[in-house]
């Protein structure tokens, strides 16, 4: 697993994150001047752009979209930047597996590296039950996704308390309960149908 930050220059932000076979370029844009039309007076509106390794954006990535969204929605401390957006920006490099959770991962990393206040950090991470004997597979494959009889992405909100001192690091609390979890049934399990999807806010 690596991480790196500050990769893009004319972004506020943005971090890369690699995970096995996985990568995923996040850049964040923001605090700025939202268009009058989507401006809110209260709070800054978060917008996520997902873009495939190649091709035009399909039906997956604008679901990604909306589940990155949401977790970002929960956490950003959006009441301190009245009618301004906050754009992420997701490229994915390259696609191995457990790609949710490699983005959800470098969307945060890049919120940390432009300095955009959160409540809390959150970290994700993508099970996959396996389609012989039914193991709990972490950070599948690809391919692993494909003949899991089910794979769940889970987020957890991470705070971070006042340290003792100066030389211990702060201590990390997990929140009780997942920030976000997404089910999707895959070509393992008995039956078709469309992927079921769950979130439950922190």
């Amino acid at each position: 697993m690596v991480c790196e930050l500050a990769v893009l220059n004319r972004a506020d932000g943005s971090a890369k994150w690699t995970q096995e076979n996985t990568s995923v370029m996040a850049a964040v844009y923001g605090p700025r001047q939202a268009m009058q039309r989507k401006e809110d007076a209260e709070q800054a509106v978060i917008e996520v752009v997902f873009k495939p390794r190649s091709g035009i954006q399909g039906n997956k990535e604008k679901e990604y979209e909306l589940i990155i969204r949401g977790a970002l929605e929960a956490l950003v401390q959006r009441g301190l930047f009245p009618r301004t957006s906050i754009m992420v920006v997701l490229q994915v490099v390259a696609d191995g597996g457990s790609l949710l959770s490699v983005a959800l991962n470098a969307a945060c990393a890049a919120l940390v590296d432009a300095g955009v206040p959160m409540s809390a950090c959150f970290a994700s991470v993508t099970c996959a039950v396996g389609a012989q004997q039914g193991e709990l597979l972490v950070d599948p494959e690809e391919n692993e996704e494909q003949a899991a009889q089910a794979t769940v992405v889970c987020a957890f909100a991470v705070r971070y308390g006042l340290p003792a001192d100066s030389s211990t690091a702060p201590p990390a609390q997990v929140d009780e309960g997942a920030l976000i979890m997404h089910t999707w049934p895959g070509k393992g399990a008995a039956g078709t149908g469309a992927g079921a999807a769950g979130s439950d806010a922190a």
